[in-house]
């Protein structure tokens, strides 16, 4: 239907409202054009549209020639509207179009726009993809907006990304967002991916370094995408194990692939018997094989240390032996109450004496753990409260009872200083008929079989 249009018409600027599809979302300030309204008035007429203009289609629109409308959006002059409601106008002149599409309509305002070169990249971006929505092709975009080709794809790319990020960093002078940086963007393929880096980055510096590193990582996963199907035609499997490095001398490094250039199989050249394996690295791909391994005898030297090794471990297990069936013996005389002693000054005195022997003291849940047979992590508050009735000295007994000092050190060799304080406990229990067997003490003494002359 062909377009109609009535020029020269007084409006109020209270019937006149912007249009919601307006690529410029900021008119600026209209200080300046307002001072110049005032002593010149508007020189050119405002383009508007009636209200029913922009829901109706256009054979469904009113015919201005015959019919008044209340309401008007305006196409063409934003600006100027602003300018004369602050220069006081209560009027302005107008031509009013009607009977036209909202394609038409978006590309009357995006032309216009453009023209005046204001419009932010955003909002370039944004009409761009407007019109192509509503039905433009990118040549006739570029023909109305005489936009090149290539910068109107760009724009198209931009308008894939949030809006309310890309907004905020043209906002931000600090930042110094740049087309140049929003056009890099494009290269990588992933849109969550260009919103996170827009977003995380603090500068454009921060942001280009961020573009150069996730452009590296893709380009590397699709390397690898293309690695890994080779491979497994080529019967070479991933290795499973976690004991592979590359430096490894019981592997044979026979490629590496580096992800961050192209590979293909005419690439590949390895002449080797042995089976391969891959394993993926952060930039690289490693093919090797396992080295076989031969077993050799042992040395004299190895042979003496599994041998000193193996009496440590016994000398170890016989100490654990004795503090468990000293714990048990405590555990009978303090819990069941067998043997049960009076708190003489004498007995008191001697299990004191130990206690500052180990720097030991009374501690919370000790005796419930006793009782209970549980870790004290494990106690409920009520069981980790020490009973009333218990005497001096059985609660000396049972801090006694979790003393250890292994007379066997890390090397295997006797420890008399801590052998000293083992016998000094086992003094004070053999008042409550807890004595050494033999073996036991031939392990707190340094006599036993499995100590040697070094030891």
């Amino acid at each position: 239907m062909e377009r109609t249009k009535i020029s020269g018409i007084k409006i109020s600027i209270w019937d006149l409202m912007p249009h919601p599809d307006n690529p410029r979302k900021n008119v600026g300030d209209v200080s300046e054009l307002a001072e110049s309204i005032k002593k010149n008035g508007i020189m050119q007429n405002l383009t508007v549209m009636p209200e029913e203009c922009l829901t109706k289609e256009p054979e469904e629109q009113p015919n201005i020639k015959k019919e008044s409308s209340k309401k008007y959006y305006v196409l063409i002059g934003h600006r100027r509207l602003e300018a004369a409601k602050k220069a006081g106008l209560s009027e302005v002149p107008c031509t009013v179009i009607s009977n036209i599409s909202k394609k038409q309509q978006v590309g009357i305002m995006l032309e216009e726009n453009m023209q005046r070169h204001d419009l932010t990249v955003w909002e370039q971006a944004s009409g761009f993809q407007m019109m192509l929505d509503l039905g433009s092709s990118v040549d006739e975009i570029v023909e109305k907006t005489g936009f090149a080709r290539s910068t109107v794809y760009h724009r198209l790319n931009i308008a894939k990304l949030d809006k309310d990020v890309v907004e905020e960093k043209e906002k931000d002078k600090d930042f110094q967002l740049s087309i140049k940086s929003l056009i890099a963007l494009e290269q990588i393929k992933d849109v969550e991916k260009r919103n996170e880096l827009l977003e995380m980055s603090d500068n454009i510096a921060e942001l280009n370094i961020s573009i150069e590193d996730a452009v590296e990582e893709q380009q590397m996963d699709e390397n690898r995408e293309n690695v890994l199907p080779i491979l497994k035609e080529l019967g070479i499997e991933t290795y499973k194990g976690n004991n592979f490095y590359s430096w490894n001398n019981s592997f044979e490094v026979v490629e590496e692939i580096d992800l961050r250039e192209e590979f293909s199989s005419e690439d590949f050249d390895i002449d080797c018997q042995e089976k391969l394996y891959y394993k993926e690295g952060s930039c690289c791909i490693y093919i090797f094989y396992k080295k076989k391994q031969e077993k050799r005898k042992k040395t004299k030297e190895e042979l003496e240390r599994e041998e000193k090794n193996k009496r440590i471990k016994q000398l170890k297990e016989l100490y654990s032996e004795m503090v468990k069936k000293r714990k048990r013996q405590i555990k009978d005389i303090v819990v069941n109450k067998t043997n049960k002693r009076p708190d003489d000054i004498i007995l008191v005195k001697e299990l004191w004496s130990v206690l500052k022997e180990y720097c030991a003291y009374l501690q919370y849940g000790h005796y419930g753990a006793m009782v209970t047979g549980k870790s004290t992590w494990e106690l409920t508050e009520e069981e980790k409260e020490w009973p009333e009735d218990l005497s001096i000295n059985e609660e000396m007994l049972v801090e006694i009872a979790n003393l250890e000092a292994c007379p066997i050190d890390y090397y295997g060799r006797f420890d008399i200083e801590k052998a000293n304080k083992e016998r000094k406990l086992y003094d004070a229990l053999a008042n409550y008929g807890i004595k050494l067997t033999e073996e036991e003490r031939q392990i707190i003494t340094g006599t036993h079989e499995l100590y040697n002359e070094e030891d």
